[in-house]
């Protein structure tokens, strides 16, 4: 959804990550009605809130605002995916514009004395003759250098953003890309698209769904079909056990069903870091046949590393719906279902404790995913709550592969007291 508006309001801003929830005007009649303010206003224009990154809190320039309505705790809000300044071409829109605090080291009087000086022309000059501001009484060559310095991130975040804009990439990721790569940052991403791959949250398949431009979302299906395999396969194995009848023949030697199913968790274990291993492998041999720059063995390790790990705690995750579903004879598919059920249910978790203890969130969290923009958070990730997630769900298929054991048991002696009933059954009609 599109929206031209301005800034009426800070309703909440956190100067950290640059997230805030602002309150726009607009006359757009677009706007639905569950999400307009109850109030009245003398202009009689609508009013609604605005949730993103790092969007602009000035009054001075309208707002193009691109997102989707979301109806929350709060209401229905727009989710800014994207947004614009747009900037009158008048003497008072270019001084309001430069008096708004969006360019530091200008104040209102100095914003009046440059558009006194270069008029409608002001920023064609910050754009291309920046040096000439240096005509202006009170900016000096260190005031000029903030200004340029300022003025040049602003307009290099609108570049990023509208060179992925297919991708909705957000403001905040795109000032993630900025601080990294600095005044680079554009032509890096149009000629080594690859060394995205060193910042967090940019994974091989991220960066190859980016550069091969095959969707508009980056949100990587991984935590949603990745368990399904994971418990299907698992699950498979241990159910085996059952519908073979190998369990009944291991029920005659010395093998504890720990040791069984402890050995069938390793192997799935290992099958796992293999899957991650071959991931890794088809994206190196794709990307040198195709030519793709900046895939450097830096960016190589640090992305394949990514994967692996992310498809171990991925992993450590499932181990308790392997356990409980392998042991149902027949189950495994079911098993696979709720496990997707569940990998899905990470994109409703946008803000809290559970955005971060939520397991298969959590998972993701302690690999240096970024879940703003996988998941939509709107919050920083605990890497300790992700930790506890995890931690939980290990501790659990310890305490699944315990009580195995005393199943175990229980139906040994069932099945001897059935063989002694059985007998004694035989020797009264023997009688």
């Amino acid at each position: 959804m599109n929206c031209i508006g301005t800034y009426d309001g800070t309703i909440f801003y956190n100067p950290a990550n640059k997230f805030c929830i602002v309150s726009v005007k607009t006359a757009d009649q677009s706007v639905p009605a569950e999400a307009r303010s109850n109030r009245r206003y003398k202009d009689h224009l609508i009013r609604f809130t605005a949730v993103g990154y790092e969007i602009p809190r000035t009054d001075a320039v309208e707002l193009e605002l691109d997102g989707e309505w979301t109806k929350g705790k709060y209401g229905v809000q727009l989710q800014v995916e994207q947004w614009r300044e747009i900037v009158p071409r008048t003497k008072n829109g270019v001084e309001g514009y430069l008096a708004s605090g969006l360019i530091k080291g200008i104040g209102p009087k100095t914003a009046a004395d440059i558009v006194e000086r270069f008029g409608v022309d002001t920023l064609d000059i910050l754009e291309h003759q920046p040096e000439r501001l240096l005509e202006i009484r009170g900016i000096t060559e260190n005031k000029l250098e903030d200004i340029k310095a300022s003025y040049a991130e602003n307009r290099m975040l609108q570049g990023i953003m509208t060179l992925l804009a297919p991708f909705k990439i957000t403001p905040k990721t795109a000032l993630k890309i900025y601080q990294y790569f600095g005044p680079t940052s554009v032509e890096i991403l149009e000629k080594s698209p690859f060394e995205l791959c060193q910042i967090s949250g940019f994974g091989f398949r991220r960066v190859d769904a980016i550069v091969q431009k095959s969707g508009g979302n980056l949100h990587d299906p991984t935590q949603m079909f990745f368990p399904i395999s994971l418990v299907m396969i698992g699950s498979w194995l241990i159910d085996r056990e059952s519908t073979h009848d190998t369990l009944k023949n291991i029920m005659t030697i010395p093998v504890s069903m720990p040791d069984v199913l402890g050995a069938k968790l390793f192997w799935v274990g290992i099958l796992t870091v293999l899957l991650g291993i071959y991931s890794v492998g088809v994206t190196l041999i794709t990307g040198l046949a195709v030519g793709l720059s900046g895939l450097t063995a830096e960016v190589f390790f640090h992305g394949g590393t990514q994967i692996v790990l992310a498809g171990l705690t991925t992993y450590m995750v499932c181990m308790p719906l392997i356990l409980i579903f392998g042991q149902i004879r027949g189950a495994y598919l079911g098993g696979s279902i709720l496990a997707f059920f569940l990998g899905y249910s990470m994109m409703f978790f946008k803000g809290g404790i559970l955005a971060s203890i939520y397991p298969f969130s959590a998972a993701l969290i302690l690999v240096g995913f970024d879940m703003s923009e996988y998941a939509g958070t709107t919050t920083a990730p605990n890497p300790l709550l992700a930790v506890i997630g995890v931690g939980i769900m290990v501790l659990w298929a310890v305490l699944l592969l315990v009580m195995s054991s005393n199943k175990k048991e229980m139906k040994a002696r069932k099945q001897t007291k059935a063989k002694g009933r059985g007998k004694r059954a035989v020797r009264r009609k023997g009688r």
